[in-house]
């Protein structure tokens, strides 16, 4: 087997990598920033969201 067999392949799948690992860089930012966002939302005043209770965190029964 020539070199050649598995070169591009292996070009491809690092540049794919590189590339997803950037996106998933910027969506975790993303989501950090809109946890951050929302508890100064929740905790500026009273917006009708309740505490979750020990029953209601519990879950389904």
């Amino acid at each position: 087997m020539q070199i050649g067999n598995y070169g591009f392949p292996m070009l491809v799948a690092v540049y794919l990598l590189v590339r997803v690992e950037k996106k998933l860089d910027t969506l975790t930012e993303a989501i950090t920033r809109l946890e951050q966002v929302l508890s100064l939302y929740l905790r500026s005043s009273d917006h009708g969201v309740k505490e979750p209770t020990q029953a209601a965190a519990a879950g389904p029964r």
